[in-house]
Parts: structure tokens; C-alpha cells; sequence
């Protein structure tokens, strides 16, 4: 064999090595969009369950429904419950500050799409957290207490 002949079989040999770096760099970056939409997927689910399990202790409950209503009034003043209407408040509005805290890390991280967390997340913040601070609930991440400050400020 001579040596030019052994240099195209190297050269060749390289060629087809890289060829096959290449595809297996774009393989691994397909298998990461297909695991973030997989995990998208299922912090969705997540959230309908949660949802849904919430919803029907409130179904069940007349005690909860009576503080959810004066949870939910235009002019909900926390001085004006009982005692257990208070803590009962006090826990609900601490799940949903959880919960919407939760959905913003998600966004934070891209598994929240933007139309969600902006048509559905913000306006929730919005709403809600002037009701937990009126608690004395604050936001214990300094990220999502800086997101509600910024969101609280366009009102």
C-alpha cells in the first residue's frame, strides 16, 4: 500500500468519524427536547391533579366553602373572621401562594410556557397576593418576591 493511498484511507476514516459525532450530537439533542416536553408534560398534570383534588375538598367542606367565598370577595378583610376562619385562611392562602410560587419556578426554568404563566400565573399573583400579605404571609424565595413586587407594581 503506498502512502498516499494510506492517508485517504485516514482521511476517509476521520470523515466518517466526524459524520458520526455529528449525528450523535444531534441524537442526544433531540432525547433532551423529547425529556423537557416528557417533564412539561407532567408538571402540567401535575398542577390538574392538585387542582382537582383542591377543588373537591372545597366541594365537601361548607366551612371551607364559607372562607373561600369571603377569601374571594372584593373586599376580604381579614380582621373580620373567627378565629378558625382565620387559620383556615391562613392555610389556604399559603397553599395557594405555594402553588403559584411553584408554577413561576417552572416558568423560571421552562417548563411553563409563557402564555400560561402570563395569561394565567401573573393575573393570579396579582389577585392573590395582597390577600396572603394582608396574612402576613410574605414570598420566602427571593426570586418569586421580587417577581410579585414587579407584577404588584403594574397595578
Amino acid at each position: 500500500m503506498h502512502e498516499t493511498e494510506a492517508m485517504e484511507g485516514c482521511g476517509r476514516t476521520r470523515c466518517t468519524r466526524g459524520v458520526a459525532v455529528i449525528g450523535s450530537l444531534i441524537a442526544v439533542a433531540a432525547e433532551l427536547r423529547q425529556t423537557q416536553t416528557s417533564l412539561q408534560s407532567q408538571a402540567y398534570q401535575a398542577r390538574a391533579f392538585d387542582g382537582i383534588a383542591g377543588n373537591f375538598e372545597i366541594v365537601v367542606s361548607e366551612q371551607l366553602r364559607t372562607v373561600m367565598k369571603k377569601i374571594e370577595a372584593d373586599d376580604f378583610d381579614p380582621s373580620t373572621l373567627s378565629e378558625t376562619e382565620y387559620d383556615i385562611a391562613k392555610y389556604i392562602l399559603t397553599t395557594v401562594r405555594i402553588d403559584i410560587d411553584n408554577e413561576y419556578y417552572q416558568f423560571q426554568n421552562g417548563f411553563l410556557d409563557p402564555g400560561f404563566y402570563y395569561g394565567e400565573t401573573a393575573e393570579r399573583i396579582k389577585e392573590e397576593a395582597p390577600k396572603w400579605r394582608s396574612m402576613g404571609l410574605g414570598e420566602p424565595r427571593p426570586d418569586f418576591h421580587a417577581e410579585v413586587e414587579r407584577l404588584l407594581a403594574e397595578e
